[in-house]
């Protein structure tokens, strides 16, 4: 099932995120995500990853155990295994708090705090810092003269979108 906390694009109907849905449970079942030291953990909240014209690039299904994220996987919007990635080879001692890389209220925290001047966060959108391999939230911020910045955060990690633009990325 998808996360509650995150927009869902409107193309996106209940049909597709039902066959997401039993094809991470299938491949979970045939053993493609092995989480070396941590005990077995399911695939959790499937969270949509959107390119930056807000176009499904990937599905993301996060695993979770005891507030922690030792590792993510990927599918492409054709349900094909695109990435499993371990954060900290796995181990649930040193994988980064889920909330961190999962829960929009605090990155959109964290974008505001290092934004400053006062910035408050829109509803932060899972996507890429240009290239797909730099998976990021993507945080819209406005300052109180109205001005508008793009920030993203991964992780502990917060930074401005690049100055000369985003990079396009056509995949």
């Amino acid at each position: 099932m998808p996360s509650p906390r995150t927009s869902i694009p409107s193309e996106i109907t209940a049909v597709d995120i039902k066959a997401v849905t039993k094809r991470f449970a299938a491949l979970h079942a045939a053993g493609a995500f092995v989480l070396p030291g941590c005990p077995e953990v399911p695939p959790g909240d499937l969270l949509p990853v959107l390119d930056a014209q807000g176009g499904l690039h990937a599905w993301l299904a996060p695993f979770v155990d005891a507030g922690r994220l030792p590792a993510y996987a990927l599918l492409t919007p054709q349900l094909v295994l695109q990435r499993f990635s371990l954060f900290a080879g796995g181990r649930l001692d040193a994988a980064p708090a889920a909330a961190d890389w999962l829960d929009p209220a605090s990155i959109a925290a964290r974008a505001e705090a290092a934004a400053g001047r006062g910035a408050r966060a829109e509803m932060p959108v899972l996507s890429f810092d240009g290239v797909p391999d730099r998976l990021a939230w993507r945080v819209a911020l406005v300052f109180p003269d109205g001005q508008r910045q793009t920030w993203f955060v991964a992780g502990s990690a917060a930074w401005p979108a690049s100055d000369a633009g985003e990079i396009e990325y056509r995949g």
